[in-house]
């Protein structure tokens, strides 16, 4: 991790990149081009002007973000990621879904989210999942392959055996976003107390 992100700081209980959904939005909309704080405010309206200013400081402070100032009149503040080419996929991928950002960031970050996917690299049925992950109930277990097959990253299919079997893995699109995820839950960016609660969503009919 050391050798792809600098000065990223580690803090025993804290907020990472992942969980923050500010943070994680500030970051897909530098992968494209460096911006100012004014377009940054543009293109997140929901956010407060403190607030992104916090954020900002924060992502600099861990060395994901750099800042610049141009040389001529006005002076003007840019924000860049120093590695775009590092969230590049998540940035794809996220711009092309039609959810809410609360959404997905609260469903990618939870506890249990990246155990499940990083099981997913191989075939696995509901029960070779709950084998590995001791602790994790049937209804959190539904409940994420639901939102991960929404998103894209999992695949489910159905076997017509008797009693039916459900395997779910991963799709192109999950293989390839899974490390970024990981990289963006170790990016530590303030302690906290409380872990953000996770979302229990009942799979629909």
């Amino acid at each position: 991790m050391g050798n792809i992100l600098t000065g990223i700081i580690f803090i025993l209980m804290g907020k990472p990149l992942l969980s923050c959904k500010w943070a994680f939005q500030i970051v897909i909309h530098l992968v494209s081009s460096p911006k100012r704080p004014s377009e940054l405010k543009r293109l997140i309206p929901d956010i407060d002007s403190r607030v992104l200013f916090d954020r900002l400081r924060r992502l600099v402070r861990a060395g994901l973000v750099g800042k610049k100032e141009n040389e001529g009149y006005p002076k003007e503040t840019l924000y860049y990621l120093r590695k775009p080419e590092v969230f590049k996929e998540v940035a794809y991928w996220f711009k092309g879904l039609a959810l809410p950002a609360e959404e997905v960031v609260s469903v990618v970050s939870c506890k249990w989210t990246l155990e499940i996917l990083s099981l997913l690299k191989d075939k696995k049925t509901p029960r070779d999942i709950k084998k590995v992950l001791v602790g994790l109930s049937d209804k959190v277990l539904h409940s994420r392959l639901y939102q991960l097959e929404k998103f894209g990253l999992v695949r489910r299919e159905v076997f017509p055996e008797k009693p039916v079997k459900v395997s779910y893995s991963l799709t192109e699109k999950g293989m390839s976003i899974l490390p970024v995820l990981i990289k963006m839950r170790e990016i530590i960016l303030y302690s906290e107390k409380k872990r953000s609660p996770c979302p229990s969503l009942e799979r629909g009919s």
